[in-house]
């Protein structure tokens, strides 16, 4: 009986072996499969079958519709390298890239006012350089810059035209010291100019272009930004040009980046006109710039054709501002420190120590006496409102011609 007992046991031992070898082949049969599956699903959507698969097949293949193959001829590999580890996008080639108003309005004023803008530079020694940048406003020849440009009265000048190899040379300069401003006659006719527009007509916050030529070697650069203030004072050192701690009144703010070089450069508006003549900036500050305004110019303009030469009109007193009091009320005078012998103010009675409190009645809160003066026509009578010993008086002086040439 013992027998038959232990041959029964090793059948069910073999059966139960049997049972757990079959179910650990279809473990192995199914991870086996899921791994197929798995590798294949990850072939399939980072399109590594329809790279392998689709060049098999036309167009008009249904395997060709199946795989998306016409997808993959948009990020074909390079022809030469067949290397598609970078693929890009390229942009659209259907019409012309979207832009800006503000771009549009910058590019079109370059494009129209660059040939008519120039590079300044100096012989002397035998050495020549590019120092600074004007434009043509007459086609006979009439160009815009800084005095502080071409101070140095030993030089010799000449002028360039973008993108043109030749110079040509400057006849006579006109200086005008005081407002930092030169106007020179170039040789030859029918040059391309700018038209000059209203400076008084600025408002805080309109579209400014500069252009001209930063470090004396970046010909026909464009920058731009907006009028950030007007009617600013701004005290420039000694050197380049300039006089010691030279003073100018009334002048532009901008944005518009302005470096060395730059000076003497047209400050447009969005209709390529000249508003501003770009002539200085604050060092270690950013965005902070200026340009004399054109109107200034303009005047020059006229009195260098109907005069021969610039005209700077005078009194002839040294003053400070001060703040002073009449009848209880505080005011800005401009106090004399001293007077010029046999000048205009001399000759009107004005005396060391007086406090010019109005010029033909308006005040100087936002205006100075340089100003008052500088608007004025040589020839012309100002009645001036005069301090003295706490008791105020009118006095007229005519206007006088400091000089120029």
């Amino acid at each position: 009986m013992a027998e038959p007992e232990v041959e029964k046991a090793k059948v069910k031992v073999k059966k139960k072996r049997s049972w757990k070898l079959i179910l650990t082949c279809f473990v192995i049969s199914f991870g086996c499969i899921f791994v197929l599956l798995l590798v294949t699903g990850l072939l399939w959507f980072t399109g590594y079958i329809s790279r392998q698969v689709c060049p098999n097949f036309t167009s008009s293949s249904d395997i060709y519709d199946v795989l998306n193959c016409a997808d993959l001829e948009q990020i074909k590999p390079d022809e030469e390298t067949q290397d598609n580890r970078f693929p890009i996008k390229e942009g659209s080639d259907q019409g012309s890239p979207q832009v800006t108003e503000e771009e549009v309005v910058v590019s079109n004023v370059f494009e129209k006012v660059s040939p008519a803008v120039v590079a300044i530079g100096a012989k002397k020694g035998g050495e020549s350089q590019v120092i600074g940048s004007g434009f043509v406003v007459s086609p006979s020849g009439l160009v815009v810059t800084n005095q502080h440009v071409v101070s140095d009265v030993t030089a010799e000048y000449f002028v360039s035209f973008k993108d043109k190899q030749e110079t040509i040379v400057v006849k006579d300069i006109y200086r005008d010291v005081l407002n930092d401003i030169a106007l020179m006659e170039i040789e030859g006719g029918d040059f391309p100019f700018i038209a000059l527009g209203d400076s008084d007509k600025l408002k805080p916050g309109q579209t400014v272009i500069a252009i001209g030529n930063p470090l004396g070697s970046l010909e026909g650069t464009v920058t731009s930004g907006i009028i950030s203030g007007l009617h600013r004072e701004v005290k420039v050192g000694s050197g380049f040009g300039f006089g010691p701690n030279s003073v100018y009144e009334d002048v532009i703010q901008t944005d518009a980046a302005i470096n060395p070089g730059n000076s003497g450069g047209p400050l447009l508006n969005s209709s390529s006109e000249v508003i501003g003549v770009s002539f200085a900036r604050v060092a270690g500050a950013d965005n902070l710039s200026f340009a004399l305004p054109i109107n200034r110019v303009k005047k020059k303009i006229q009195e260098l054709n109907e005069f021969g030469r610039l005209r700077v009109p005078f009194i002839g007193v040294a003053y400070t501002n001060k703040l002073v009091f009449i009848n209880g009320e505080s005011v800005i005078g401009a106090s004399v420190s001293s007077v010029v012998t046999d000048g205009p103010a001399e000759a009107a009675g004005i005396l060391s120590g007086d406090v010019i409190v109005a010029f033909n009645s308006g005040t100087f809160e936002g205006k100075s006496l340089t100003i008052y003066i500088q608007e004025q026509e040589i020839g012309a009578k100002a009645k001036l409102t005069i301090l003295r010993n706490g008791a105020t008086s009118e006095l007229e002086v005519t206007i006088g011609e400091r000089g120029g040439n």
